[in-house]
């Protein structure tokens, strides 16, 4: 059993990447202590996918270590996406192990392929839980993040060969859009995301991703001849 020592830590790290990152102190909330939360832009209605805090079992959790990555393919229905939130297990309150987060492409069965990156996401480490309620960890965007079409997609959250944590499941596939998968070690090859990922029989992450429709661009923009019509 690999052991690790949790590091204590009282300080928010957040690592910017390649897209801005917005995100500000958790407000009290159901179900357990939040983690940052969304800014939205004026003009975005947001849509969500996820599999509920509720339908986890308390035992059913996915440990990620020595930079293993842990995630869920998902069905994109739209482009842009506001919010990515996972949940990681109660006991863990005040694990300060960096969480890394990643988009990438999937292949025509619906594999991760780990070298086509979406999103090289930002990290962010975490130790405010409460040690009775999971913690939630949100990885928020303005402007959202930009998928390069719709479809299918992997995301991932890599633990940076700094320590462990473990991600909250359901067990029995409750999301019909994807599943859940894991990546092999990489702390002995530069810690970066490792091909040819495992998939997780019979269980789902918790997550939810929150995508962003942008309703200014859903209004049609009138000719000037209906425009001079109109104001006559």
């Amino acid at each position: 059993m690999h052991m690790v020592t949790h590091m204590i830590c009282w300080a928010l790290a957040v690592t910017m990447a390649s897209n801005a990152f917005a995100m500000k102190l958790p407000a009290a909330g159901l179900p357990g202590p939040a983690g940052p939360q969304i800014t939205r832009s004026a003009g975005c209605a947001p849509a969500n996918i996820m599999v509920d805090v509720s339908l986890a079992d308390s035992a059913s959790w996915i440990g990620t270590f020595d930079g293993e990555a842990t995630g869920e393919t998902f069905q994109a229905a739209d482009t842009l996406i506001g919010a990515i939130a996972v949940w990681r297990i109660a006991v863990e309150a005040t694990d300060a192990a960096p969480m890394k987060l990643w988009i990438v492409e999937v292949d025509s069965v619906g594999a991760p392929l780990t070298d086509r990156v979406v999103f090289d996401g930002p990290s962010i480490s975490y130790p405010y839980g409460d040690g009775v309620s999971p913690t939630e960890i949100q990885y928020s965007f303005d402007p959202p993040i930009s998928l390069p079409h719709r479809g299918p997609f992997f995301f991932a959250i890599q633990e940076l060969c700094y320590g462990y944590f473990g991600l909250l499941a359901a067990n029995s596939n409750p999301y019909l859009g994807g599943s859940a998968w894991r990546t092999g070690r990489s702390y002995l090859s530069g810690c970066g995301l490792r091909p040819y990922p495992d998939l997780l029989l019979d269980v789902d992450l918790v997550f939810k991703i929150e995508f962003c429709h942008d309703t200014t661009t859903a209004v049609n923009r009138p000719s000037w001849g209906r425009l001079k019509t109109i104001y006559r």
